[in-house]
This record gives C-alpha cells, structure tokens and sequence, in this order.
C-alpha cells in the first residue's frame, strides 16, 4: 500500500509540467483585459451565493446556543437517544438552514411585491417618493 502511494504520487509529480496549465499561461496575442460586469449575474445567482452566506454564516452562532441548550435540557431530561455530537450538529444544521430559506422566502417575495407594485403603475405617470424635510442649512453671513 505504501510503495503504491508513493509510485502513485511520483508518476503525478513526473507528469505535472506536461499538463497544459491554462490558468497559469500567458498568451502574448491577448493583452485584452477583461473586466467583470455583476449585471450579467442572473438574480438566481445571486441569491444563491446569499443563501449560502446565510447558512454558513449562522452556523457557528446556531451551534453555541444549540449546545448551551441541549446542555440544559440534559440537565433535567437525560435520556435522549442518539449521540450528543450528532444531535448538536443535526439540530444547528437544520436551524441555519431554517434560517437561510426563511431569508431566500422573504427576499423573493419583497422583491415579486415590489416588482408587481412597478408593474401596476400606468406608463407615464409620476412617482412621488415623499421624504421629511431636513433640517434647514444655516444662513452664511457676509464679513
């Protein structure tokens, strides 16, 4: 087992710099830069990308307040069946992603609700944001 590992891993060694590394090469003819537009993300992308924040975001926070109450109702109830290790992850797991699709749920409906009420006013017609008055800037006096 151990000759084959290292046979294994001499013969990807050998054969690494004769693989063609397109990420690392240069091409002389195309000195065009290009740069990253985000308006060609698809919005499914995007709240992708925000779910997964969410959910790997909360994790950790999930994982401290499961712990600290499933220590407390072990305190006062200790039989549960399965592992305690397990138990901790599959509820904080759950609770993260729990709350990553409640956000992705709020986020979309906000976003249909807002692009209906668009849709809804007629062509041409004017829309009046109103916002309070500011404080008003104090007069300059002339030296």
């Amino acid at each position: 087992m151990n000759k084959l590992f290292f046979l294994l891993l001499l013969i990807t060694l050998l054969f690494t710099p004769l693989q063609e590394l397109r990420a690392q090469s240069t091409d002389i003819a195309s000195d065009k830069t290009i740069v990253f537009d985000p308006s060609t993300v698809p919005q499914w992308a995007k709240d992708l990308r925000r779910f997964d924040i969410i959910l790997f975001g909360t994790l950790p926070f999930t994982m401290l307040f499961t712990t600290l109450g499933y220590d407390l109702y072990l305190r006062y109830n200790p039989a549960l069946p399965g592992s305690y290790h397990n138990n901790i992850l599959l509820i904080s797991a759950g609770a993260s992603f729990s709350l990553a699709l409640v956000d992705i749920i709020i986020t979309v409906v906000k976003r249909s609700k807002e692009q209906r009420r668009l849709e809804s006013v007629p062509a041409g017609s004017y829309e009046i944001e109103r916002e309070p008055y500011g404080e008003p800037e104090p007069e300059l006096e002339p030296d």
